[in-house]
């Protein structure tokens, strides 16, 4: 897959609430990054990614499994 981390996020797409009408404060979501830098990962890759930078997979082939882990 490709990693792509920085830029900007294009067309928000977060929703305001979670489904039982509690607000949604976790994170920002978007259709797409405009810039940013673009990672070719593979298995075994770990990535460090600091809070509030924007990032999203692409160019997924085939099957892709990641393990995620948040921290505040």
């Amino acid at each position: 897959a490709t990693l792509v981390t920085g830029g900007q996020l294009k067309d928000d797409i977060t929703p305001r609430t979670f489904p039982d009408g509690t607000p949604f404060n976790e994170s920002k979501m978007a259709r797409s990054i405009v810039g940013g830098q673009s990672r070719r990962v593979s298995q075994g890759d770990v990535i460090v990614i600091p809070n509030n930078v924007p990032h999203w997979f692409k160019d997924i082939d085939g099957p892709f499994w990641f393990f995620n882990v948040k921290t505040r």
